[in-house]
């Protein structure tokens, strides 16, 4: 019955925060550049979308020179409110002059230098919301290659509504008494009976 008893208050706890939506739009690219504001390098820019990507299609970072290829999405937030930023990254190139940055407003998330090449690898940022538009945006260059940008996703958060967070609360209290009550039976070497049911 214990184990039964846990069971369902991880069950509860697992359910507790509710899925929230992705704030960014067109956030695997699959309609190109639709909802991102593209900046080309001014010394030569290979911004595309192509394949590579993590579920399909990927932006394309491969900027030349050294000045790099941006994109960039605003979106709706909460002053004060916590979010999870997450993306999908691969880097094709074994060069040495490439660079990759990743940025929430003026806050630096993701600052790659030189980096060798690599394969698909996600990265997960919490950070806070200081206004009540946000920027998230990406850049990046490769002289060789070419950094691969996808499913990317900005969602606050979760936390569980307040009838939750107490009947979480009171499942850990009843599983905690239940155990003390188990142990001072213990120690006493007593028979204690069962209340289970």
């Amino acid at each position: 019955m214990r184990a039964t008893g846990l069971a369902v208050f991880l069950g509860v706890l697992a359910v507790a925060s509710p899925v929230r939506a992705n704030s960014i739009t067109n956030s695997s690219f699959e309609d190109g550049f639709a909802s991102w504001t593209p900046y080309t390098a001014p010394s030569g820019s290979l911004l595309l979308i192509g394949g590579n990507g993590h579920s399909g299609a990927a932006a394309w970072f491969g900027g030349i020179g050294d000045h790099d290829d941006a994109l960039s999405q605003t979106f709706a937030t909460l002053s004060g409110e916590s979010y999870v930023v997450t993306f999908w990254l691969r880097h094709g190139a074994t060069d040495t002059a490439n660079d990759f940055s990743a940025w929430w407003d003026n806050t630096p998330l993701l600052a790659l230098t030189n980096t060798p090449r690599f394969g698909q690898r996600q990265y997960s940022f919490v950070t806070t919301a200081q206004d009540d538009q946000t920027t998230l945006r990406f850049a990046g260059r490769d002289l060789l290659d070419f950094y691969y940008l996808d499913d990317v996703a900005v969602t606050p958060v979760p936390t569980p509504e307040p009838a939750t967070l107490s009947l979480l609360l009171g499942g850990a209290a009843a599983l905690a008494g239940r155990a003390f009550r188990k142990a001072r039976c213990r120690q006493r070497r007593t028979v204690c009976l069962s209340r289970e049911t």
